[in-house]
């Protein structure tokens, strides 16, 4: 047995996040839904996306830079981003968005 090493894809190009088939409006979200905070900017249901992937800073001194996931940064390009945003609010109807990162880029 080999371990069989998968080549990185650029951050670019690894697609826009699909929910095609199944039941959004089945899926309940209370933390959203409850907060009156995230009422005042969306429908209560919030799109998960990620905008980079990794840490630009890694300087912090709890977290392992070794690890690929923080290593390794690289931003999504506002282009591809407007464009993933607009294909899952075509896809899902919901205009809300929450951004899950490992640190926000600072541009």
């Amino acid at each position: 047995y080999t371990n069989f090493i998968e080549p990185d894809v650029p951050f670019d190009e690894v697609g826009t996040p699909t929910w095609d088939g199944l039941p959004l409006d089945r899926y309940l979200s209370l933390l959203d839904m409850l907060n009156p905070m995230n009422r005042l900017w969306s429908d209560g249901r919030w799109n998960k996306l990620t905008v980079a992937h990794g840490c630009y800073w890694k300087k912090c001194s709890f977290c392992d830079v070794s690890l690929d996931y923080i290593s390794r940064y690289e931003a999504a390009s506002a282009t591809v981003l407007v464009d993933r945003i607009e294909a899952i609010v075509a896809e899902t109807g919901q205009t809300g968005f929450h951004f899950v990162d490992e640190a926000a880029p600072p541009k």
